[in-house]
């Protein structure tokens, strides 16, 4: 019996030997060039090493595994004596909440250049919410990660290691130190999977006569659990304005918004169907990477102020509005449409006052035809 309930205690805490984490195809995200941070001064620098400034960053999963390439302006550097410090990494959120590892970040993975052994390591950490580390995984004399000449970094990380998350995001970076000078360089957030952002319009499609105006709504729907900043464009049609009530928002954790969009048809536009193109670029908030701006403990982001963090990776959805135009109401058509709604409470109103009046009518008639024959 107490094996049993021991049994079913620890299966509470196992992994399923079947669980995967979201399984994506190759994905490419783009990195600005010469961007790097100076530590020492904190403020942005076009002074740094080559071989750490990250061009760009190709990823993809098959829930196992994540595969990330990070790509370099120059080409990496075997032996790179002349730095103290020589670094690549890649950082995790693994649960989307900022109060859990340091600043948010739960895990780190990172290949570092050793002078003293004239070796990479590769090191795989867990963070506490104090900013206390744990190692979890440790290869010395790291090798496999690099083509001699390559201008990529290659960092596969088990997602076991980091117990199978459903959701996630993660930030690459290169980093140097020499001279006392060190220098970093960071990709944006990217979130994984990537999160959805759907806009809808009620109604759709919509009849507008020249020289009116109607109010819709138009509905964001995102990943439960974000909270993107989103901002709303609407490609122009002449003659036809658009005028939302606020053209930014930000969506609640719920995942759902809405925004009123006024159309206003001007009385010289064709009567056609147009197609409007709605568009919503969306991005998220920056999360703080480390708690001090003069740590010197080997946080995750390295000793970065903490008013210097990685962006998330901005996304844009579009939606497809259709708006018919129909001719204006002449004053004719005006009369006519008055007179078609009021012409059957008339007929009604006549109809009760004729059914109300024929038996008195009648009632008279036949007392004068009464009097009339009982006169001599």
């Amino acid at each position: 019996m107490i094996f049993f309930v021991v049994a079913v205690f620890i299966s509470q805490f196992e992994i399923p030997v079947h669980a995967t984490s979201p399984v994506f195809t190759r994905h490419y995200v783009k990195d600005g060039v010469f961007d790097w941070i100076d530590v020492n001064k904190h403020k942005n620098s076009l002074q740094g090493e080559p071989a750490t400034d990250i061009v760009g960053v190709s990823y993809f999963s098959d829930g196992q595994t994540l595969n990330a390439t990070i790509w370099l302006m120059a080409p990496f550097i075997r032996q790179p004596f002349q730095y103290n410090v020589l670094n690549y990494g890649v950082m995790v959120d693994s649960d989307y909440d900022k109060t859990t590892g340091v600043g948010g970040v739960d895990y780190q993975l990172e290949i570092s250049w050793i002078n003293k052994t004239k070796t990479w390591d590769r090191t795989l950490t867990e963070w506490s919410t104090s900013g206390h580390d744990k190692l979890l995984d440790e290869k010395r004399n790291y090798t496999g990660f690099f083509q001699d000449g390559s201008y990529y970094v290659s960092l596969p990380l088990d997602l076991s290691s980091i117990l199978f998350p459903n959701k996630y995001r993660i930030a690459f970076y290169g980093e140097s130190e020499k001279n006392g000078i060190i220098t970093t360089d960071f990709s944006n957030w990217i979130n994984i999977p990537p999160p959805k952002l759907d806009i809808t319009t009620s109604p759709n499609p919509i009849i507008l006569k020249q020289g009116d105006q109607k109010t819709i709504e138009v509905r964001l729907n995102t990943t439960q659990g974000f909270e993107p900043f989103v901002h709303l464009f609407v490609k122009s049609v002449p003659g036809l304005s658009t005028i939302f009530k606020y053209n930014a928002i930000q969506i609640p954790s719920e995942g759902f918004a809405s925004v009123p969009l006024v159309l206003i048809a001007s009385k010289n536009i064709p009567a056609s169907p147009f197609t409007l193109l709605l568009s919503a670029n969306s991005s998220f908030p920056d999360s703080q990477f480390i708690q001090s701006s003069n740590s010197n403990s080997g946080l995750p982001g390295k000793r970065l102020p903490d008013f210097l963090t990685p962006k998330e990776e901005p996304s844009n959805s579009q939606a497809v509005l259709v708006v018919t135009i129909q001719d204006a109401v002449s004053d004719i058509d005006r009369i006519s449409d008055f007179w078609h709604k009021l012409g059957s409470p008339i007929s009604f109103a006549y109809g009760i006052a004729a059914a109300g009046l024929s038996p008195l009518f009648y009632s008279r008639i036949k007392k004068r035809i009464k009097k009339h024959r009982m006169s001599p």
